[in-house]
């Protein structure tokens, strides 16, 4: 449909204005749960392009709103249709705003490991924990923010994510 086409290229245009950063994310993140995103591979991935790329953002809201998206994803995502690299990436953005000190953006991290570790196959989850390791950007960028209270081990393993995210379970009961 054109007017649904419309939207999208407005929203895939707007993001990048400071202002409207937020509510782009907000929007795509409720899109997530239409049934008909789902069916167009080019909006799914163009998605995930943005929140991935939103990893960094210093502002709190736009974090907020994409911790949110990213677990909306999470929930959703179809991974017969990601590449293991977008798969590697949501893992370690997952596990960062797992350990954030923002409440609202911990819990959407802790709710998107939650999804990763009962949705998604063993098998995919362990070529996409292989790729982060054999990116040591990726690796790197999981353990700059202090708050993870670990030092980088030299290979991420599940038990280590799933060990980061008892933790945080704790911390939040």
């Amino acid at each position: 449909d054109k007017n649904v086409e419309r939207i999208f290229e407005v929203v895939y245009s707007s993001w990048k204005i400071n202002d409207l950063k937020a509510s782009c994310i907000k929007f795509l993140g409720y899109v997530i749960y239409q049934e008909r995103f789902h069916q167009n591979l080019v909006h799914w991935e163009k998605t995930i392009r943005m929140l991935i790329g939103f990893r960094d953002e210093q502002n709190v809201q736009v974090k907020r709103h994409n911790s949110w998206a990213i677990a909306n994803v999470c929930c959703w995502c179809s991974l017969n249709d990601l590449n293991v690299e977008y798969v590697a990436k949501i893992i370690s953005i997952s596990l960062m705003y797992s350990v954030s000190n923002k409440e609202k953006i911990k819990s959407s991290g802790i709710r998107a490991i939650g999804y990763i570790l009962s949705r998604w196959t063993s098998l995919i989850i362990n070529d996409a924990i292989e790729f982060i390791n054999s990116d040591n950007e990726l690796l790197k960028q999981i353990f700059k923010n202090k708050s993870i209270g670990y030092e980088q081990p030299e290979v991420l393993s599940i038990d280590f994510v799933l060990s980061v995210l008892v933790e945080k379970l704790d911390d939040n009961c």
